[in-house]
């Protein structure tokens, strides 16, 4: 009997929980929406204004560039004493350690030694700079597509949650307002009266805000799929920057 009773105990837990699940979805989905579309509009717009440049292209800026060609350059002269110090280790047969690097009981071996100490690091610092200056314009394109592609979303969702309204409240010949709102506050508050005190509440009403609940949902991830590249409308995507495109891609690249 115990048994039983915690067992039905659980079972009722659990229907208080998904009640309160729903009517949580069901009060919050309009001011979701709405938030969620002027939340990603206006970072959507702030990429836009700050990245994509008078072309029409998510690039590096000015100051960028001169750092990457700068690294570029850096890195060719650090891989060129590197690769001088080991054509000379071998070519003078200078030992080496264990773990390959050249030993320093010489005094070839320590100045060797010394520059493969100096630019080694010095070329993983310039290589990971530069690969992180390659994505930028491609990492700055995916935000700007992310926060657009939402935005449209929740646009679209709000489209469909307020033309679902809009079709009951015609139906019903009711005010897009007060009666509205008195709607919303009766599905809100009426678990928490009593029987004898519950606001007005059809069963009309409660499909209405199901289904216009439903279909905003529906509509948003529906809208995810539609808008996966809403940023190809501002900017195409961009390629990785190299030391060949970096010049010309806001400007030959418009080219046909």
């Amino acid at each position: 009997m115990a048994r039983k009773k915690s067992k039905d105990d659980a079972l009722l837990v659990l229907l208080i929980i998904l009640v309160a699940a729903v009517i949580a979805v069901v009060l919050l989905t309009p001011v979701v929406l709405v938030a969620g579309f002027v939340r990603n509009q206006f970072r959507a717009l702030k990429y836009r204004r700050r990245f994509v440049n008078e072309h029409g292209r998510v690039w590096l800026n000015e100051r960028e560039k001169e750092a990457f060609l700068k690294w570029v350059e850096d890195l060719r002269r650090a891989e060129l004493e590197i690769d001088e110090a080991v054509e000379k280790g071998e070519r003078e047969g200078v030992s080496r350690n264990v773990d390959g690097t050249f030993s320093a009981r010489s005094k070839l071996g320590k100045e060797l030694r010394s520059i493969m100490d100096r630019c080694m690091p010095l070329r993983q610092e310039l290589f990971d700079n530069l690969e992180r200056l390659q994505k930028l314009p491609q990492t700055r394109w995916n935000k700007l597509n992310r926060y657009t592609g939402k935005a449209h979303a929740f646009a679209f969702g709000l489209l469909a949650w307020c033309g679902a309204m809009g079709y009951y409240i015609i139906e019903q010949g009711r005010q897009i307002g007060a009666d509205l709102l008195n709607v919303y506050w009766a599905f809100a508050t009426n678990i928490l009266r009593e029987d004898r005190h519950d606001l007005p509440l059809s069963g009309y009403d409660i499909e209405m805000l199901l289904v216009s609940t439903t279909a905003a949902v529906v509509a948003y991830w529906l809208g995810r799929l539609l808008f996966f590249r809403a940023a190809r409308r501002y900017a195409p995507r961009p390629q990785l920057v190299t030391a060949k495109n970096i010049a010309s891609f806001g400007e030959d690249y418009l080219k046909p």
